[in-house]
C-alpha cells in the first residue's frame, strides 16, 4: 500500500497555484536518524480557509496529514529529473499552532 502518514512544521509559507491547490514543504523529525526530513507536499481542492491560513500564517505551524507518495519525471534539456512527493487527502489535514 501506499501510505504516508506524518506530521511536522511547515517551513514556508504555503503557495497557491490556480484557486485550490497548495504547494508546501514540512519538516519532519526522524526518530530513527535523530535528523530531519523534508517532504515536499501538494494539496488539491483545499478550501478557502486552509488555503489562507497555510499562505498568509503557514510558516511554523504545525501539521498532521494522510496521504500518498507520488513520484514525476521531467526532461529539461536533456537532463531527466525525478520528483517525490506526498499528495496529501484534503479531509485528512490538522493544523496546530
Amino acid at each position: 500500500m501506499n501510505n504516508f502518514n506524518g506530521s511536522g512544521r511547515l517551513t514556508r509559507n504555503a503557495v497557491l497555484k490556480g484557486e485550490s491547490v497548495l504547494l508546501f514543504t514540512i519538516a519532519a523529525s526522524n526518530d530513527f536518524s535523530k535528523k530531519v526530513d523534508f517532504v515536499p507536499c501538494t494539496l488539491f481542492n483545499a478550501d478557502e480557509e486552509v488555503a489562507r491560513l497555510l499562505t498568509e500564517k503557514g510558516k511554523g505551524l504545525e501539521v498532521e496529514l494522510q496521504g500518498y507518495v507520488s513520484t514525476s519525471r521531467v526532461q529539461q534539456n536533456g537532463t531527466v529529473k525525478y520528483f517525490t512527493r506526498v499528495i496529501v487527502a484534503p479531509e485528512s489535514l490538522a493544523v496546530s499552532g
